[in-house]
C-alpha cells in the first residue's frame, strides 16, 4: 500500500505512513472536535498531536517521534503542494480532508493493493500494525500502551492481536 502510494501521491503517502506510525486518524485530519495536524506542529523530532481529550478541554498534546526522514516529506509537501492552498483558503491543516476521505483512500490503496480482505482495512486498522511491529520487536505492553496515547492496556493488546 505505502508503495503504490508513494508513486501515485506524496500527499497519501504522508497520509498512510502517519497511521502506519500510530497516529489515529483524527489527529492527522481532525474529527469530533480534533484540529488535525497543523503546519506549526511540525517538529524536528516529531509531531504534536492533539488526542482524543482535546475537544472537551482536556489538553492532550503529545510529541509524537517520528523518523527524520518523515518530517523531511511533511516540509517538502507544505513547501511545494500546500503553500498555495493555505494562502487561497487560510487554512493552515497539513492535510485539509475529512476522516471519511482519508478512509477511503486508505480502503482505495489496499483494494489496489490486492489485499483480500482489503473492504476490512482502514485507518485504524494501520495503526494496529504499529502495535504489532512494536510487540514483535519485544517491546512491553505498557510501552507500546503509551507509544499509541492509549489510556487503557486491554485496548492496545487488542490492537496487537488484531
Amino acid at each position: 500500500m505505502l508503495n503504490l502510494a508513494k508513486h501515485n501521491s506524496e500527499r497519501d503517502y504522508l497520509l498512510l505512513l502517519l497511521m502506519r506510525y500510530g497516529l489515529r486518524c483524527g489527529e492527522i485530519v481532525g474529527w469530533r472536535g480534533l484540529p488535525g495536524i497543523r503546519i506549526e506542529d511540525i517538529r524536528d523530532d516529531g509531531v504534536w498531536v492533539k488526542g482524543k481529550g482535546y475537544a472537551r478541554g482536556i489538553v492532550q498534546d503529545r510529541l509524537v517521534v517520528i523518523p527524520k526522514e518523515v518530517i523531511r516529506g511533511l516540509r517538502r509537501y507544505v513547501t511545494q503542494t500546500l503553500v498555495a492552498h493555505f494562502q487561497e483558503h487560510h487554512e493552515d491543516k497539513l492535510f485539509p480532508i475529512s476522516a471519511v476521505r482519508a478512509e477511503q483512500i486508505v480502503k482505495r490503496y489496499a483494494k489496489n493493493a490486492g489485499i483480500d480482505d482489503w473492504a476490512r482495512v482502514g485507518p485504524h486498522r494501520l495503526r494496529a500494525f504499529f502495535a504489532t511491529d512494536a510487540k514483535d520487536k519485544g517491546l512491553d505492553a505498557f510501552t507500546i500502551r503509551d507509544l499509541m496515547r492509549n489510556k487503557n492496556i486491554t485496548t492496545m493488546e487488542e490492537l496487537a492481536s488484531g
